[in-house]
């Protein structure tokens, strides 16, 4: 009934129209809505992520707070934006992206990439939402630009600064089941040619939830053990504004993650436990003149882990140190046409357990891209060419082509084609037993093409209807996929030995209704994606032409937002498809669809505010896994405040 329910509201909210909206207003605060300031404040420069020919979907602060998650991950999840692998609430939490795997998903903080060079791969759970301001979505290879590992897709996360703001205080706390606690402060001062900003986190949950026991007999109702999690964290960031249209930005990140490694359904009580912990500190130089812009950045990060089970007399340790340096410049020849280049040097070196030495890795990498407008600027295309030098190898040639077209004042098209790449991990390359120093890299092929339409139906003092819609159509061919396979000497080993495809389609719509004070918000989208094994190992042919294991076909979402002077009501709506579990497909995981409701209350007073909220979510009490024997909780709540004060720089006009 419940995944009925799930078709029924994705394909109402669809209706005649497929949208979608990469620039979504942000929400107003009732404090917005009743002052202006006096004067316009200037913004840092930033540098253009978005890619001509990709979707880009700006997940801005007031989307990303639609509605309280402890963990980035789940933001995505919930608006379909990627399918999270997740081991369970607190757990390891990893991105797959047009059927692909965690290690072809690029995350940039700052345009650093953060992927693991042990693993190459970032775990959600580590990305604290109130650490991130803005994030930009980009499904689809840019390895051109942004290197290794970006092959299904790329997520930009940043935290856009004002100069000449003001302070800005503010203190948020919801606890909610299963012992939930979370609380974070921060503090900014913004002032006309210097930019200061603190935010401190601390997180605390049991994760005792109740599930139902499919694994023993009888499917006996039993709580998570051993599952609590704590985060403890701090983001500072520092900007100068400096003469001659001249910026400098320092950035400095901690965080330390304490958890416990909760058991599969019927096995043994686990006492195992991880802990997280990094430094990830990073600095850039720019600098804007009327035809050429510079771009130095420079990035020091220090990662470790540290597993134990003392029941199984089991003990792990794991370091990672990268550094990065890169200079970018962007030269314009006029309004119409531009050229950038980019250099980047990158050195990465692990200690581990599972390393006989200490393995590193040189890389030194860059691209020069041509952008150019015709037709009134109706016409956008944008080339690029990316050359990587790796412990004293050459990369084959990354190319990227992409171009867009406003076909009129509602429709644009959009394609692009482009080689994609991974490099092995020092886990692929080093690992003992079993690492493999003869793979080579993971290449492909991958093309696109979309087409958006944006509408402003109705517009008057006290009606606004507006409308956004699209449709992407994808294809990814990727040869040589490093499988790690069981040996003949009693041990894994990675091999390149499979080639993949993956095709698909991405629906999305966004409506926007304002009827005197409500504003009324539906969004909708639906994603098919088959991926299937084209090349095997010999032996294997029973898995040519099966969907990939844990890449649901059918992905779908759909959310309601009502907004009346302080009040807001939002409902989400996720369905999930069913997963093959085995590379054959005999076997396979019950699709799933969750439904989440909020609803909040802003009460202002002069230059405060205060936000109560209460959230029920899974409010219809799915039974659910998302991967094999790994429990997830029923129906949940949580409910909170965040405070805010604001002391402008300029005084404000009522």
């Amino acid at each position: 009934m419940k995944q009925v329910l799930s078709l029924v509201l994705i394909f109402l909210f669809l209706g005649k129209h497929l949208a979608f909206s990469y620039n979504i207003p942000a929400l107003h605060s009732l404090g917005d809505t009743t002052i202006v300031l006096k004067d316009v404040l200037v913004e840092a420069p930033r540098p253009k992520i978005q890619t001509i020919g990709l979707q880009n979907i700006l997940l801005d602060s007031a989307r990303l707070n639609r509605f309280e998650n402890n963990f980035f991950g789940d933001i995505l999840n919930q608006q379909n934006l990627l399918f999270i692998k997740t081991y369970g609430v607190g757990g390891l939490a990893i991105p797959a992206f047009r059927g692909t795997s965690a290690e072809h998903t690029a995350v940039l903080w700052n345009g650093i990439n953060l992927q693991s060079p042990m693993n190459g791969t970032l775990d959600f759970s580590l990305l604290p939402p109130e650490f991130i301001g803005e994030a930009l979505v980009q499904p689809g290879s840019n390895a051109a630009k942004w290197g290794s590992g970006s092959v299904g897709g790329t997520i930009h996360l940043s935290n856009p600064i004002k100069f000449g703001a003001g302070i800005k205080a503010g203190f948020r706390a919801n606890f909610g089941s299963f012992e939930s606690l979370r609380q974070s402060a921060s503090f900014s001062s913004s002032q006309k040619k210097s930019y200061f900003s603190v935010k401190l986190l601390n997180f605390d949950a049991l994760n005792n939830f109740p599930y139902k026991n499919v694994a023993e007999k009888g499917q006996p109702i039993e709580n998570q053990t051993n599952a609590g999690v704590r985060q403890q964290g701090i983001l500072v960031e520092q900007s100068f504004l400096l003469p001659k249209n001249q910026l400098l930005n320092i950035k400095y990140w901690y965080l330390n993650s304490d958890r416990q490694i909760a058991p599969v359904m019927g096995a043994a009580k686990s006492e195992a436990k991880q802990q997280d912990w990094f430094h990830r500190i990073t600095g850039d130089w720019q600098k804007q003149g009327k035809t050429t812009d510079w771009y130095i950045r420079s990035a020091y990060f220090d990662e470790r882990i540290l597993y134990k089970d003392i029941q199984n007399g089991f003990y792990s340790f794991s370091r990672s140190i990268s550094s990065v340096s890169e200079i970018e410049n962007k030269f314009r020849f006029s309004k119409h046409q531009s050229l950038s280049f980019r250099i980047n040097n990158t050195f990465s070196k692990a200690v581990s357990d599972g390393y006989p030495n200490f393995p590193e890795i040189y890389r030194v990498g860059g691209f020069v891209t041509y952008q150019l407008a015709v037709f009134s600027d109706n016409l956008e295309v944008s080339a690029t060419l990316r050359e990587e030098w790796v412990n004293g190898k050459w990369i084959p040639l990354i190319p990227f082509l992409g171009l867009s077209y406003q076909l009129s004042p509602d429709f644009k098209i959009r394609a692009s084609a482009s080689r994609a790449y991974r490099l092995p991990t020092f886990n692929d390359l080093y690992w003992v037993p079993g690492g493999n120093q003869r793979l080579l890299p993971e290449t492909g092929w991958n093309q696109e093409a979309g087409i958006e339409h944006k509408k402003a139906i109705i517009q008057s003092n006290n009606l606004s209807w507006n409308i956004f819609s699209s449709a992407t159509f994808f294809s990814s061919q990727l040869q040589n996929r490093i499988i790690w396979q069981p040996s003949n000497f009693g041990y894994y080993t990675p091999l390149n030995i499979q080639q993949v495809w993956a095709r698909g389609v991405e629906l999305n719509f966004k409506s926007d209704l304002q009827i005197y004070k409500v504003n009324c918000e539906l969004l909708a989208n639906y994603d098919f994606t088959h991926a299937t094994a084209e090349k095997v190992e010999a032996g294997q042919e029973s898995q040519l032409g099966k969907q990939l294991i844990y890449i649901p076909l059918h992905k779908a979402s759909g959310s309601a937002t009502v907004s009346w002077r302080q009040f807001t009501f939002a409902y989400n709506h996720a369905f999930k498809g069913y997963r093959y579990t085995v590379a054959d497909n005999k076997d396979f995981l019950l699709g799933y669809a969750l439904g989440d409701l909020q609803l909040s209350k802003v009460i202002p007073y002069k230059q405060y505010s205060l936000k109560v909220f209460a959230q029920i979510n899974n409010i219809w009490a799915e039974d659910y896994q998302v991967l094999p024997n790994r429990p997830m909780p029923q129906r949940n709540y949580l409910c909170g405040i965040a405070f805010q004060f604001y002391q402008p720089l300029k005084p404000l006009i009522k």
